[in-house]
C-alpha cells in the first residue's frame, strides 16, 4: 500500500514537472539530504532555542529542565503527538492555497526511517509554500513558547524548544527557498526539499 502511494506521488510529480516545462518554465533544485537538513537544523533553530531558554529563565528564574517522573511520561506523550500535528499543520498551510484543497495533500509514514511526512501535490507560489513550510514552527514552536512565557510551565517550555528543533529542517529548506521568491514551488515527493520553476 505504501509503495502504491509513493508511486502515485512520483507519477503526479512528473506530470506536474512536464506541464511546467511545456509552459516554458526552467527548473532548479532546492533538494538537500536528510542528513544535511538535520545537521543544519541546529544552525537555523539552535540559536532560537538558546534565545528562548534565556528569555524563559529571565522571566521565571527557572531552568525549565526540572520535571518529575509523571510529568516526563506526559511530556513524551505530548511530543510524540506533536510529531503528527507538525505534519498536519504543513498540510493545513498548503491546502489553503491549493486549487483542490485537502485533495492535494498526502500524508503517510516512511517506514524505512519511521518518519511521518506531508506532501503537497500542487506547485505553489513562494508565499503560499512558505505558509505551509513555517506553520509548524510558528504554532508548535513559537506559539507554545509564548504560552510558557505567560504561564510558567516547564513541560510546555520544553515541548516548545523540541518543536523548534524539530522544525529546524523546515527552516533550513526555508533558507534555500529564499533564492526562489519568483518561482512556483513544487514539493518533492520523496526527497527533502522542492523543485522551483521560473521563467
Amino acid at each position: 500500500m505504501n509503495r502504491d502511494k509513493k508511486k502515485e506521488r512520483i507519477e503526479n510529480f512528473e506530470r506536474q514537472r512536464e506541464k511546467m516545462k511545456k509552459a516554458g518554465y526552467k527548473e532548479s533544485s532546492g533538494i538537500i539530504s536528510v542528513l544535511r537538513a538535520n545537521v543544519l537544523a541546529f544552525a537555523t533553530a539552535g540559536p532560537i532555542c538558546v534565545a528562548a531558554y534565556i528569555l524563559y529563565f529571565i522571566r521565571w528564574r527557572e531552568s525549565g529542565w526540572t520535571m518529575n517522573g509523571r510529568n516526563l511520561i506526559f511530556f513524551f506523550a505530548l511530543f510524540f503527538a506533536s510529531i503528527f500535528v507538525h505534519e498536519l499543520l504543513h498540510g493545513l498551510g498548503w491546502s489553503l492555497n491549493c486549487k483542490d484543497g485537502w485533495k492535494s495533500i498526502a500524508f503517510g509514514v516512511m517506514w524505512s526511517s519511521l518518519t511521518p511526512y506531508c506532501h503537497c501535490r500542487e506547485p505553489l507560489k513562494f508565499g503560499s509554500y512558505s505558509v505551509g513550510l513555517y506553520l509548524p514552527f510558528c504554532v508548535l514552536g513559537l506559539g507554545l513558547f509564548a504560552v510558557s512565557m505567560i504561564v510558567p510551565n516547564n513541560t510546555v517550555f520544553l515541548l516548545a524548544v523540541l518543536n523548534m528543533l524539530s522544525a529546524g529542517g523546515d527552516l533550513t529548506i526555508g533558507c534555500y527557498l529564499l533564492k526562489h521568491k519568483n518561482g512556483l514551488i513544487l514539493d518533492h515527493p520523496t526527497d527533502c526539499g522542492f523543485i522551483s520553476f521560473e521563467k
